[in-house]
């Protein structure tokens, strides 16, 4: 007489077959699902982008980690004074170039980002006391800051468009920062507003720049800075690719 061989199931009547497939198939259905477009329906549509136009969003990282020290200085009064010498450094091309019109916005974020300087035309003495104004807070809503960025600089009607992000640590409010910058490289939008050629940098202080490899592989430029004269150099190096290579 033949043996019947049996299977082996969870004690619940139901096989071992069928169990491996109810826990296998939610994750497929979940990895197909599309991402959520960005919402961009509250904007106000600009006119048709003016030309010698540049806009460039900076969105500062004032989570409680900023307070942390490197070489006996917080980090929060760190990032100040390296966005005030890029300020200084707009100045001089403001002054060099005074054909290019070039608007600053500044977010400070921690759970959720803060406007502390609208975007517009570029003013020294505006752009210091903006970052002098820093203050920090808990939590670490990146995604969140891009997002409005993003928003601000679509209702800007600038040629070039640009967003700057300095950050210590690893998002956890809001959104992924990588699903935010894949959907603006790839259009992915509720107004279907052409947002893939605004450009996103982020730079990791003190942090590894490995722990943003989605947020490049999704588009943005990532850099690692580790103390203030590294991320003095990476700020200027950035706003200065950005505004030399302005139409």
């Amino acid at each position: 007489m033949s043996k019947k061989r049996r299977l082996v199931g969870c004690g619940c009547g139901v096989p071992a077959t069928f169990v491996v497939l109810l826990i296998v198939l939610p994750r497929i259905l979940t990895s197909c699902d599309p991402e959520v477009p960005l919402n961009l329906s509250n904007i106000t549509l600009a006119k048709a982008p003016q030309p010698d136009t540049v806009g460039i969003f900076f969105c500062v990282d004032v989570s409680g980690s900023m307070t942390s020290k490197i070489g006996g200085i917080p980090k929060i009064d760190i990032s100040k004074r390296a966005m005030n010498v890029v300020f200084d450094q707009i100045a001089a091309f403001t002054r060099a170039r005074p054909e290019k019109k070039v608007k600053v916005g500044l977010c400070a974020f921690e759970a959720r980002p803060k406007i502390v300087l609208p975007l517009s035309p570029f003013g020294l003495n505006a752009a210091r006391s903006a970052a002098a104004s820093l203050r920090t807070g808990d939590n670490t809503g990146i995604g969140r800051a891009i997002a409005l960025a993003l928003t601000e600089l679509m209702k800007s009607g600038d040629e070039t468009k640009a967003i700057l992000v300095m950050t210590d640590g690893e998002n956890n409010r809001g959104r992924d920062p990588a699903e935010i910058v894949r959907a603006i490289k790839q259009n992915n939008n509720t107004r279907k507003m052409p947002t893939a050629g605004v450009e996103v940098s982020l730079i990791a202080f003190d942090v590894k720049s490995s722990t943003f490899d989605g947020v490049k592989e999704a588009g943005a430029k990532v850099m690692e800075s580790s103390d203030e004269e590294s991320l003095t150099h990476i700020m200027t190096s950035m706003v200065e690719e950005v505004l030399l290579e302005a139409p």
